[in-house]
């Protein structure tokens, strides 16, 4: 029976170093991949076959005692990582009571002073609906760009107390009346980092920016990846005409969210440069579907959710029981395959596959429409916090992707702003989040926001006087 266990070791172990070498075509660029997904379990393979052959048993019992106990301690590892590290359980260090004080004490406040508050509702709320598409795959339904125009809008809190902010006349998040500058200098395409999420006015990368570039438009919006992104530039940035058009990139999830919105044909109609559905004129019907979708906050009906945003009812139904066993379902695969020990220590068995020609082919196609009123494209990239804080420090995953990542972008000849660079220069150790998994924290945006500013000076963007 001994035998038998230590010949199966000694081929799995073969097949892992085998597996590796293949998935990589060659020996991985990262040392910890290359020790532990080739030589390690080489090593151990032939401490198998060697042990199993030979005569004495002693050996070969111990042996697989060492192995178990390894095995017992790196799934132990995995338990704790996974515990520590998870959203979930970041989030959980907020007080739920608290957010949920703050949450009424905020809305009463709002209520008393006779303000009529609505929850933000995203972009990426309707994609759904575009999943029906007419024979030309076009839209049947109005998709809308923005949130709600003119009103107080409610997003979150992730411990810097609950945001709310009045939108403007797009239902975007700017100081009203901007729209009407000429030129507008700068407009600002990304998600919900750029939107500033969870942090307060006058401390977004926007607010940075349009300190030295008045004429600054955010068309930031939480849950926006690419394509949504392509669609406003397309929507709001033909009839604006910015002289400069800054894209922010985020690599926590943008990829993510560009393979989700490639799957829906009605979003795909604006790599048609003809394609529009002139938003700019129909603000009034934009606030009424999203009107008809939410109810107004008041004080006695208000979601205790930690972050606000869409229906303030979340109503139990198969398809939240659908989502809550895929999850448990990616939790116990993770745990399995050691996804987190893995990404903390850099043990990575394959190259990282992200899309990389179809968020070219956005960006060009950003790109050509921006070229047609002379303007001028730049792109950011927005590190995630595990890069900030470290926990990615053995994993080059994060970097081999950022490496491919600007190579695709700089082949168009796209000025790049890596963030990663401008916040660990600038931040000096301190705490760029709230915490691990949460977006940037005030100090956090307002660092970016001023390496954005340097760098679009030195590109011979033109400051404000």
């Amino acid at each position: 029976m001994i035998k038998y266990l230590q010949f199966g070791l000694g081929f799995g172990c073969l097949s892992l170093s085998g597996t590796t070498i293949y998935n990589w075509g060659g020996l991985p660029p990262i040392a910890i991949a290359v020790a532990v997904g080739v030589i390690l379990p080489l090593c151990v393979a032939a401490v198998a076959f060697g042990s199993a052959i030979a005569k004495n048993q002693t050996f070969g019992r111990v042996f697989l005692l060492c192995i178990f106990g390894a095995a017992l301690g790196t799934f132990a590892g995995e338990y704790y990582l996974n515990e520590k590290f998870t959203v979930q359980e970041t989030e959980n260090k907020l007080s739920r009571t608290k957010i949920k004080k703050n949450i009424q004490k905020e809305i009463n406040a709002l209520v008393r002073e006779g303000i009529t508050a609505y929850p933000i509702v995203v972009p990426a709320t309707w994609l759904p609906n575009l999943t029906k598409t007419n024979s030309a795959d076009r839209p049947r339904e109005l998709l809308p760009l923005s949130a709600l125009s003119n009103v107080r809008t409610i997003t979150c809190d992730e411990g810097g107390g609950l945001v709310h902010y009045d939108s403007d006349e797009f239902g975007f998040r700017n100081p009203r009346g901007i729209w009407r500058q000429q030129p507008i200098q700068i407009a600002l395409v990304g998600d919900s980092y750029l939107h500033g999420a969870c942090v307060h006015s006058p401390h977004l990368i926007a607010d940075v920016i349009r300190a030295q570039f008045p004429a600054t438009l955010n068309f930031g919006m939480g849950g926006n990846g690419p394509l949504l992104e392509l669609a406003t530039v397309r929507e709001f940035g033909t009839v604006t005409r910015p002289q400069h058009v800054v894209w922010l990139f985020t690599i926590e999830n943008d990829f993510f969210e560009l393979t989700k919105e490639n799957k829906i044909l009605g979003l795909n109609a604006y790599f048609d440069h003809g394609y529009s559905q002139n938003l700019m004129s129909r603000q009034e019907e934009v606030d009424s579907i999203v009107k008809q979708r939410i109810q107004p906050v008041s004080a006695k009906k208000i979601s205790t959710t930690k972050r606000i945003a869409g229906r303030q009812k979340i109503e139990t139904s198969k398809e939240s029981t659908d989502i809550g066993r895929s999850k448990a379902s990616f939790v116990w695969r993770c745990f399995l395959t050691l996804c987190r020990v893995r990404t903390t220590t850099g043990v990575i068995f394959s190259k990282p596959k992200r899309n990389y020609d179809l968020f070219r082919a956005v960006l060009k196609s950003a790109q050509e429409s921006i070229t047609t009123w002379g303007g001028r494209l730049w792109f950011v990239y927005v590190p995630s916090s595990s890069e900030l804080m470290g926990l990615s420090r053995f994993d080059l995953t994060s970097e081999l992707i950022r490496k491919e990542l600007f190579k695709s972008v700089r082949s168009l000849g796209i000025s790049v702003i890596d963030g990663l660079d401008i916040l660990e220069e600038k931040s000096n150790g301190r705490s760029l989040h709230y915490y691990w998994s949460s977006h940037f924290n005030p100090l956090g945006q307002r660092l970016l926001g001023e390496g954005i500013v340097e760098a679009l000076v030195a590109g011979n963007g033109k400051k404000a006087k």
